[in-house]
C-alpha cells in the first residue's frame, strides 16, 4: 500500500513538471480605455483632446475597419490639415514604460515639409518630444508600433496619436489597440566584446564640444587676469551682459574679477576714450604731485612657488618719470614684483616676469606707479610660462586622456560670433559682449587657438558656422 501510494505521488509530480508554465499576467494598461472603445459626443475617445491647424478634419469612431474590439479612431481629412489626439496622464516620475499602438493609413500624403504623420508621439507636458515613432504615408495595414521610454521628473506624459503634425496633409488614418504598461525588466544583460559589423567604428562618433559659454573656455585657457582691456564696464546695462540671460545663479555664473584702484590723495582714475590701444577705452592713472603712490589691482590670482609668469602689456606715459611697478600681493605681503623702468609716449608693447616666493590661491595683481605723471594702461595678459599653446598643461592632459575623436566649436554663440573677429595678434582683438551666454568674452580663444587645442590632444576639430545673416562660402551671381 505504501509502495503504492509512492508512486501515485512520483506519477503527480511528473505530471505537474511536464505541465507548461502559464502564461506571465498582461500588465495593467496604463491608458484609460486604450482600445479606444468609448466616443463621447464631440467624436473623440474619452480624456483625448483635438489639436487641428488648418482645415478641420473628421474625427470619429470607425466600427467597419477596427484591429480589435468593436470600435477605433479614425481622422480623415480632404483640405491640408495638421492634427492631433492626446491624452494627458500623470505617471511615476522615472519609470521606464513601453508604449504600443496600430496604425493603418490610406491616401496620407503629408506635406514635404511634415516630420510627423500617421504614428505616434509621447511628448512632455510642454508638447516637446520624449518618444517619437515610425512615420507611415499613403496605403499601409494595420502595423504595431512600440518603444521604451522613461517618464519625466514631473510625472506628466502626452500620448499623442498623430495624423500629420508639423506640416500639414490629406488622407486617413486609424488609430487602435492603445497600450501603456511598465516596461517588463530584461531576464539577463549579455555584454559582448563581438562586432555588429566587419567595418571598424569610426572614432569621430565620439567626443567633446567647447564653446564661449559662461566660464568653460576661460577656465581651460592659462590667462590669469579678466578685464584685461577694460571695455564694457562702463554703465550698469554694459556690466548686466556679464549675468545670464536666464537666471543668474551666482555659485555657477561667471563672476568676473573687476579692478579695484589703488591710492589716495592725488590719484585719478578714468577709463578714457581718447587714443585707446584696443576697443573703446583704455585705463589713465595719473598722480599729482606729492601723491605717494596710484594703481589698479585684481583679486583671486592663483599662483604657484616655483613657477614664473610672464606680463604682457601696453603702456604710453606722459609726463611719468619713475617706472612703472608690477606686483603680486598675498594680502598686503608681496611675493613677485618686476618693474618696466621706461614707458614711451606712444602705445607700445611690454613684458616681464614675476616669480612668486610662495604658494598662493587668491593673490592680487598690482599695476601701480609711485612718481608723478599720468599712465595708460590697455589690453594686459597674465599667464603662466608653462602652457601648451596658451591652454592649461592640467587641461590639456585630461583632456587627451579622455582620448575624444572629434571637437566640436561652436553652438548657440556662432549666431553672434564672428570667426573674422577672433584671428590674428591676440592684442589687437577687441573683447566682444557674448548676448547668448552673459559675458564679455575677452576674445583670447578664436579658431587658431582652438584648432591647436584639438592637436595638442589628438583630436579632429569641428568648426560650427551660421546660416543666419551671413553664409560660409562667398556666393557668385
Amino acid at each position: 500500500m505504501i509502495a503504492r501510494g509512492i508512486l501515485l505521488v512520483a506519477l503527480l509530480a511528473g505530471l505537474v513538471a511536464d505541465r507548461p508554465a502559464m502564461p506571465a499576467s498582461p500588465r495593467p494598461n496604463l491608458l484609460p480605455d486604450g482600445g479606444l472603445e468609448g466616443f463621447g459626443p464631440d467624436g473623440l475617445p474619452q480624456g483625448f483632446a483635438r489639436y487641428v491647424y488648418g482645415a478641420a478634419p473628421v474625427i470619429a469612431p470607425d466600427t467597419a475597419i477596427v484591429h480589435e474590439g468593436r470600435r477605433c479612431l479614425r481622422i480623415s481629412a480632404a483640405e491640408p490639415s495638421d492634427t492631433a489626439v492626446s491624452q494627458d496622464l500623470m505617471l511615476t516620475p522615472g519609470a521606464v514604460l513601453r508604449f504600443s499602438g496600430w496604425v493603418r493609413t490610406e491616401h496620407l500624403v503629408p506635406e514635404s515639409r511634415s516630420w510627423t504623420h500617421g504614428t505616434f508621439q509621447i511628448q512632455d507636458s510642454q508638447g516637446r518630444p520624449i518618444a517619437r515613432l515610425k512615420n507611415h504615408r499613403g496605403n499601409t495595414e494595420w502595423t504595431l508600433e512600440t518603444v521604451l521610454f522613461r517618464v519625466p521628473a514631473d510625472g506628466k506624459v502626452r500620448v499623442a496619436c498623430f495624423f500629420v503634425g508639423f506640416g500639414k496633409g490629406t488622407g486617413t488614418a486609424w488609430f487602435d489597440d492603445l497600450r501603456l504598461e511598465e516596461a517588463a525588466p530584461p531576464d539577463a544583460v549579455v555584454v559582448s566584446e563581438r562586432p555588429l559589423g566587419r567595418d571598424p567604428i569610426s572614432p569621430l562618433l565620439v567626443g567633446n564640444f567647447m564653446e564661449l559659454l559662461s566660464d568653460l573656455v576661460p577656465s581651460m585657457w592659462a590667462e590669469q587676469l579678466d578685464c584685461t582691456s577694460f571695455e564694457f564696464l562702463r554703465t550698469a546695462e554694459e556690466r548686466a551682459l556679464r549675468q545670464s540671460r536666464f537666471s543668474f545663479d551666482p555659485a555657477w555664473d561667471p563672476r568676473d574679477r573687476l579692478w579695484r584702484t589703488l591710492g589716495g590723495q592725488g590719484a585719478e582714475f578714468v577709463l578714457d576714450d581718447v587714443r585707446p590701444f584696443n576697443g573703446a577705452v583704455s585705463q589713465r592713472i595719473r598722480l599729482a604731485a606729492g601723491g605717494r603712490e596710484a594703481g589698479i589691482a585684481q583679486d583671486g590670482i592663483a599662483v604657484r612657488q616655483g613657477e614664473s609668469y610672464r606680463f604682457v602689456g601696453h603702456f604710453r606715459q606722459e609726463g611719468l618719470a619713475g617706472p612703472v611697478h608690477l606686483e603680486l600681493r598675498d594680502a598686503e605681503r608681496l611675493i613677485a614684483q618686476a618693474a618696466v623702468p621706461s614707458i614711451g609716449n606712444d602705445w607700445a608693447r611690454y613684458e616681464a616676469t614675476l616669480r612668486p616666493a610662495t604658494t598662493c590661491t587668491r593673490a592680487a595683481f598690482v599695476v601701480r606707479v609711485a612718481t608723478p605723471g599720468t599712465l595708460w594702461v590697455d589690453r594686459v595678459s597674465l599667464m603662466p610660462e608653462k602652457n601648451v599653446a596658451g591652454w592649461r598643461t592640467d587641461v590639456v592632459e585630461a583632456v587627451r586622456a579622455m582620448r575624444p575623436g572629434i571637437i566640436r566649436w561652436g553652438g548657440s554663440i556662432i549666431e553672434g560670433y564672428s570667426w573674422r573677429d577672433g584671428v590674428g595678434p591676440w592684442e589687437k582683438r577687441v573683447p566682444f559682449p557674448n548676448r547668448y551666454w552673459g559675458r564679455i568674452d575677452p576674445n583670447f580663444v578664436g579658431i587658431d587657438e582652438f584648432v591647436a587645442f584639438c592637436r595638442a590632444v589628438d583630436a579632429e576639430p569641428l568648426v560650427c558656422v551660421r546660416w543666419t545673416g551671413l553664409w560660409p562660402v562667398q556666393r557668385t551671381q
